[in-house]
């Protein structure tokens, strides 16, 4: 899976004499599933919120009447993502509209503006959305995610979050044995996930430390999940906002002698110390980056006696489908991911015959994987004639196939690649990150 004329990545028993110390490292950006995400990846949350609305769940209006199946949008329309959101939940509708609507009947999109800043005010969007009908709701929240899980579950409303899903919103809308928050960006998890499938399947290790601030021990859990061989050690270093002691890590590392290391940075300057400790003091070491493979990787990439190797989700685009040709301009990852979401609440509506959130609550995944049969962005006619034959459906959409995971996410496969350039020489394929997440 490598290039013609250049060096595979060398194998621990290939490196006699020379111990192998592969980090994975990542900034604050670069490693989402725990900081909550970019813009464009995921919402951002200070942790657990410990109040949880109470407000009584309304019967929607499109369950109980010939009316329209209503499905709301909170977007800053304003914004360039915003916009994008907008344009992208319209289209979905058109789309359904021209196909004949859900269950028979129209589909409205019911839109709510919020800036993504005030968790009280986006909580009383989403609760508003709730009473006007809605039997889902698609947003990209920026803050107060707990807030919004919290709401979702109590109004019994599908939520479908347009952005990567981090860890500890993994469950957060869980209520009478149902789901109430999805999305149609990654599980955050499986960033911890490859970088313990990477030392299996790319680098080979026996045995690794793992290295990490605190604000990534859950991802540095994670990557011993997804790993199959032995931990040697743990080096949780300075906290966040205190300078890091590059020496100090490394001291460590060589008493514990492992054949590899997870490094886990949250920010620049501590992942620049610590490697550029390594390269003073000469280790021999093949890296692992997570989401980070930008000029200063490249730059430290080349001063390292080992190699410097990529861990990147593959996001399976899918373009040129006919009902969206042309694509947008505009259109970006939070465009698709707005498109899908709205998608799949509708196939969901299609499929439990009824417009209430429980019922989609309880289909959604359903309709976005195997062993469905595929149907397209354009497609939702050929849908619902499968779904009113018995036959389940699984999405394949803008942003990919979609295929929602244990944690309601979509699970998408991972490359590891030279930093810099060069061929494959890992697949991490969905199914290896579902095994270990179920």
């Amino acid at each position: 899976m490598y290039e013609a004329g250049t060096n595979p990545p060398r194998t621990m028993r290939e490196r006699t004499g020379r111990r192998a110390f592969v980090a994975a490292l990542g900034t604050a950006v670069g490693i989402a599933g725990c900081t909550g995400g970019s813009d464009d990846e995921g919402p951002d949350g200070d942790g657990p919120a410990e109040n949880e609305s109470t407000t009584p769940t309304a019967t929607p209006e499109s369950a109980t009447t010939d009316g329209p199946v209503t499905l709301g949008l909170v977007t800053e329309s304003d914004t360039y993502q915003g916009r994008a959101e907008r344009d992208a939940a319209d289209a979905a509708v058109a789309h359904l509209n021209d196909a004949g609507g859900v269950l028979g009947r129209e589909v409205e999109l019911v839109v709510r503006e919020h800036d993504g800043k005030r968790t009280g005010e986006l909580v009383d969007e989403l609760g508003s959305l709730a009473e006007a009908g809605a039997v889902g709701v698609v947003h990209h929240a920026a803050s107060g995610a707990h807030d919004w899980a919290a709401e979702a579950a109590s109004r019994e409303v599908m939520h479908v979050h347009n952005g990567l899903l981090p860890d500890f919103l993994v469950g957060a809308g869980d209520t009478g044995g149902r789901s109430y928050v999805a999305a149609t960006g990654r599980d955050g998890r499986q960033d911890g996930l490859a970088l313990g499938l990477a030392l299996d399947r790319a680098l080979h290790a026996d045995d690794a430390a793992l290295v990490y601030p605190r604000v990534h021990r859950s991802l540095a859990d994670l990557a011993t999940r997804g790993f199959s061989g032995s931990i040697a050690t743990e080096v949780e270093y300075a906290p966040f906002g205190e300078p890091v002691d590059g020496e100090a890590v490394l001291d460590q590392l060589t008493d514990a002698d492992p054949e590899a290391a997870v490094f886990l940075g949250h920010r620049w300057a501590a992942t620049e110390r610590v490697f550029r400790t390594a390269v003073r003091r000469g280790f021999d070491a093949d890296w692992v980056t997570t989401g980070v493979d930008g000029e200063g990787v490249a730059d430290i990439a080349r001063d390292l006696p080992g190699s410097v190797y990529g861990v990147h989700a593959n996001s399976d685009v899918t373009r040129g489908t006919s009902a969206l040709d042309p694509w947008p301009e505009e259109a970006t990852g939070r465009w698709y991911r707005t498109y899908d979401a709205v998608m799949l609440l509708a196939l969901a509506v299609e499929r439990t015959g009824t417009a209430t959130g429980p019922a989609v609550a309880e289909h959604v995944r359903t309709v976005s994987r195997p062993p469905g049969d595929t149907v397209g962005v354009e497609e939702f006619g050929t849908a619902r004639s499968l779904l009113a034959e018995g036959t389940d459906v699984d999405y394949r959409g803008a942003s990919g196939a979609v295929d929602l995971g244990p944690g309601m996410a979509a699970l998408v496969p991972f490359d590891v690649e030279p930093v810099g350039g060069g061929s494959t020489v890992a697949e991490l394929p969905r199914d290896a990150f579902e095994d270990r997440l179920g």
